[in-house]
């Protein structure tokens, strides 16, 4: 390893610039070797000698003690692409194939098992978690489009030299926390699908790193995601503090006995609807999609204009239908005029 950094010269503090450029090659993603051309004249350009192809440890241990070298931070491509697991795919496929093949599975199984409980009602998870026909609904929904973004992504990414296998990770990951949301029986346990997605979604808008739009895409959702997350959590604390639970069916029944007289039952009314409101983008809590779908990359903003508004919608349906239906005619004049806003706004 020291040999290494002694034959390209490394000085982390005098060419770190040069490291930076030689980290983020495009080399690296679209599925050239450090040995062809374009490798070639990049270490040239910098004054730099490419490194044998013996010099380094192609092994899981080796990539692990570059990384924790900040002197070797440089070489990191290059030991990517010379592991012998990634060059199988640098030099034969382009580096998103197998990330996308294993995603385009997952969703080909989720569709299989999520078909095969179509009917019924099961609880999981110390019956935080229930399968029913409605969940099933939105989870097969989710998973059309979530394949129907990969597909159409394809080329856009290609043409951006995004094809990264982080990107279908993070989109799996998005799916999971919708999943989680749609058949959520806790409040809780749909408040963590809904913090699952957004991290994801929030990763995902500034993926174009090298674009200040993309950067400030992702910071603005972030910041407003996360006062929305607040307010949203504000709202739970208060239905656990009325019913003692954040159990959905547990809030229904205290509804049922205490009535809706309690002031604290309103207040939590209004906390959801406002961070239901901005994971659904409706007015006026919409102001930061803008900006963050003319930020994102394209495939990302589809992605977020369906699929977490739909996820977003599912869960939000549940809430208020099956914890809190019998507080409906508080909440039913209020989704009206945000309805009536949102189609003339």
């Amino acid at each position: 390893m020291t040999a290494c950094c002694k034959t390209l010269k490394l000085d982390p503090l005098g060419q770190a610039r040069r490291l930076v450029d030689l980290a983020e090659a495009p080399w690296v993603y679209t599925g050239a070797t450090p040995d062809s051309g374009y490798a070639k004249t990049l270490y040239e350009r910098h004054g730099l000698k490419p490194p044998p192809a013996g010099a380094l440890v192609n092994s899981t241990l080796g990539l692990l003690s570059i990384i924790s070298s900040g002197n070797c931070v440089g070489l990191l491509p290059y030991q990517i692409a010379t592991h012998p697991f990634a060059t199988r795919y640098l030099d034969i496929v382009p580096v998103a194939e197998g990330p996308l093949k294993l995603t385009l599975g997952a969703l080909a199984m989720c569709i299989g098992l999520t078909s095969a409980h179509l009917t019924g009602q099961t609880y999981a998870f110390s019956n935080l978690i229930v399968i029913d026909s409605y969940g099933a609904f939105w989870k097969l929904l989710l998973y059309v489009v979530t394949g129907l973004t990969v597909l159409l992504s394809l080329a856009y990414l290609k043409a951006e030299r995004l094809s990264i296998g982080e990107y279908y990770g993070f989109i799996l990951l998005a799916l999971a926390g919708m999943m989680v949301m749609v058949s959520g029986a806790d409040l809780l346990t749909i408040y963590l699908g809904t913090e699952l997605m957004s991290l994801s979604l929030y990763v995902m808008a500034g993926l174009k790193r090298t674009e200040a739009r993309s950067l400030e895409a992702s910071a603005k959702y972030f910041v407003l995601g996360a006062f929305s997350s607040g307010v949203l959590l504000y709202g739970i604390s208060l239905l656990f503090g009325l019913a003692g639970s954040t159990r959905l069916s547990v809030i229904a029944a205290a509804i049922t006995t205490q009535g809706t007289a309690n002031p604290m039952l309103s207040l939590a009314l209004v906390l959801l609807a406002v961070g239901f409101g901005f994971k659904l983008a409706v007015v006026p809590f919409h102001m930061w999609t803008p900006d963050v779908y003319q930020g994102a990359p394209t495939s990302v903003t589809a992605f977020m204009a369906v699929a977490s508004k739909a996820a977003s919608f599912g869960a939000f349906l549940r809430v208020f239908v099956e914890g809190l239906g019998g507080a409906s005619t508080d909440w039913s004049v209020l989704f009206t005029l945000i309805c009536l806003a949102t189609l003339a706004l």
